[in-house]
């Protein structure tokens, strides 16, 4: 009978524990979490868009492959006015 509430208990902790969100963080506390544009800032220092292009990506290519919630509001503004989407 104990076994089986151990077991149980486990279970619950374990299911508990996945619902917690695993943000990355450097040692003054800010987010390095490369999937939110904020940790990519923190990170790299610069948008997913800035760093693609950087790297040698064609500026066409690096808005069309970055989603939107990870660009900034002036990138979304420069995108529509120079590409029109």
């Amino acid at each position: 009978m104990s076994l089986i509430i151990s077991q149980a208990a486990t279970e619950y902790q374990d299911s508990d524990s996945e619902k917690q969100p695993t943000e990355q963080t450097n040692e003054q506390g800010y987010s390095i979490d490369e999937t939110t544009l904020t940790g990519f800032l923190n990170k790299y220092g610069m948008t997913p868009v800035s760093y693609k292009i950087q790297q040698g990506m064609s500026e066409d290519e690096a808005f069309r492959s970055t989603p939107r919630d990870m660009k900034m509001s002036g990138e979304i503004q420069y995108e529509y006015m120079e590409y029109g989407r």
